[in-house]
Parts: structure tokens; sequence; C-alpha cells
């Protein structure tokens, strides 16, 4: 694909302001137009911009032929649906995390472009975080050894008025609980750092808000490595949020990136010192503040795909591995017994 490229999103909630920003920042790049059954948001995210053509269903968007590239921004539990009219166009799709709520959601969303020959990419923007990548690289090049456990912790708050503002959020089939809507990227960095899941037992509560689906939930997990993996997430922390963060033991060495969303390197100890370890802090500690950065970034990495056929953007497969975890944890909560994954 040369030349301008047009992106076109469906879905004009909070969410959709990282992508206008993100995009207003890439050479050659536009938001040509947006799509939201609520015609109010829809206008409010154009803020006006005439060369914004706004529409009212995600088919009169795409029949328009104003768009390049589809980001779907729906609720997660209607991704699949958005993806299923959007891939009879034969244009590239970026999806919001997760990429379903469901694995049978997932599949249809790669069966369907598969079969129409689009791509389909689900962003996972905190794969770009310096700390993250420094992390991916220690254990790709043996720094930290054999891998022992690792941990998740995502602490934050949201209170009522955060459920009430949408009725999609807190739902089962919408929102899909606190894994698949809050910790969906953690658990996504999780699986990259320590590979395939094996099996996982998994525990869930409401203990302050009133959601159909939880506020709180935890879980152990097997990978195929025999290492373990703890995980603990929750939007029930009062009175604001305290961190996100992923920590990882090997044998050799330790690392915990922490901050709110996996953006600031916390710890990191080894058991063989090396010369450029005391430049590590000034490499790798801090991600860039500026807004919706790290989308910039994973938005270059598509489009230099789609431009130049170069590695960039975690692909649909892929991401159904989170979706895979999320599943059979949500299965663990129900039966109360440990679940194993088949993949």
């Amino acid at each position: 694909m040369t030349g301008l490229l047009r992106f076109g999103l469906i879905g004009c909630g909070a969410v959709a302001k990282k992508y206008i920003a993100a995009i207003s920042r890439i050479e050659s790049t536009k938001i040509s137009a947006v799509c939201d059954l609520n015609l109010d948001a829809a206008h409010r995210i154009s803020s006006g911009a005439p060369e914004i053509e706004i529409f009212e269903s995600t088919k009169a968007l795409a029949d328009s032929d104003c768009c390049d590239v589809f980001v779907v921004l729906t609720p997660s539990g209607n991704h699949a649906s958005q993806v299923d009219i959007l891939s009879k166009y034969k244009k590239p799709i970026i999806v919001e995390k997760p990429l379903s709520v469901s694995v049978a959601d997932g599949l249809a969303m790669i069966d369907a472009t598969e079969k129409h020959g689009c791509d389909l990419f689900v962003i996972k923007q905190n794969r770009q975080n310096p700390p993250v990548l420094w992390l991916k690289e220690m254990i790709m090049s043996g720094r930290l050894g054999n891998l022992v456990s690792a941990s998740v912790r995502v602490w934050w708050s949201r209170d009522q008025a955060y459920y009430d503002a949408s009725d999609w959020r807190g739902s089962l089939a919408l929102d899909g609980g606190v894994f698949a809507n809050q910790a969906s990227h953690h658990l996504d960095t999780l699986l990259w750092m320590m590979g395939d899941a094996t099996e996982v037992a998994s525990m869930s509560a409401r203990r302050v808000n009133q959601v159909e689906t939880e506020d709180l939930a935890n879980a152990i997990i097997r990978f195929q490595s025999g290492a373990l993996a703890t995980i603990e997430a929750t939007t029930a922390t009062r009175p604001k949020d305290i961190e996100g963060s992923i920590a990882v033991l090997g044998d050799k060495g330790s690392i915990v990136v922490g901050g709110f969303f996996m953006n600031e390197l916390r710890y990191w100890q080894f058991s063989d010192e090396q010369d450029g370890d005391k430049d590590i802090a000034a490499k790798w500690a801090k991600t860039p503040t500026e807004f919706a950065w790290g989308h910039e970034m994973y938005i270059r990495d598509v489009i230099d795909n789609l431009r130049n056929n170069k590695p960039g953007g975690v692909r649909a497969r892929e991401s159904l591995k989170t979706v895979e975890l999320i599943e059979a944890a949500r299965i663990s909560m129900t039966d109360g017994k440990l679940v194993r994954l088949i993949s």
C-alpha cells in the first residue's frame, strides 16, 4: 500500500481519542471517517473537521470506499460481527483489545479475514514500552536463564459510575470481565514472555462494584516450560489506581516492570553482571509520556508491514492465545476446577 493511508474508526468511545491523536502524528495518514450508532459521539470525536465523514453504520462507512484501513473500537463482544462485515471489503483491519470475548468469536474473525484475504491486527501497544521490550530481550538472550515464575498485578480503580456510564461495561457478553477488559494487555505480555500456557486455575469475586461479571479475579498458570505464574486483576482498588505490573524470575536473574501499564522498569538483578548494565536505567527505565505514544508506535509498525512487508503488528492468531487463556480461566471460575488448555 502506497500513498496516503485513510483510516476509518468504527466506534467513537473514549479510546477513539487515542487513535485520533496517534494517527494525526503519522506522516501520510489521516482519519477519513468515523462511525457510531450514537451520532452525537461521532460528531464529538471528529471535532467538526469537514474532511472526516460521519456514518451511523459500519456497512455504510465501508460502502463509501473512503477508507483504506478499518479500526474497530466497539465493545469487545461486538468485534466478531464488525469484522464479519468489514472482512468482505478485503482491507486491513485493526481491532482494539481483546480480539474477542470468546474463542469461538475469535476463530470466526480469523476465518472471515482469511477467507477474504485481509489482514487482521490486534492492538497491543504495551509491547512497545521500552521496559517491556528490554524484558523480552533479556529473556530471549538467556540473561534470565531458565524461567521459574512470573506474576501480573493489575490493581486498578473503577467506581460504580464508570460501570454505569455505559451499559456494556461489566457485562459478560460485551465486556468479559476484568481479565478480558482491564488485564488483557498484561496477560498478552505474560504469554509473550513465558510462552504457551498449559493449565489454569482461577477464582473470582464481586467485592465492591455491582456488575454482572466480577471486580476481582485471581489465577495460577502453568506453562509448557514448567514455570508458574500468578495473576491478580481487580477494579476494586480504593481510592485510586496502584499499578499494572509484570515480574519475571529466572534462575539467573529477576526483572520487575511496573507503573500503571507496565511502563516503568522498577527492578532488575542478574547473577552475571556485564559492562553495559550501568546504562540500563538510562536506556530502558521509562516509557515516553506523550498521549497515545504506544498506539502511535504500534500503528507505525502496522503501516510498515502494509507498505514494506516488514514484520509488524500482532496478528489475530497470536492474540487468540490470550482469549483462550481468559476463557479457560472463566471456565475454572465457574466450575471450580483446574482447566487444561488445548493449544
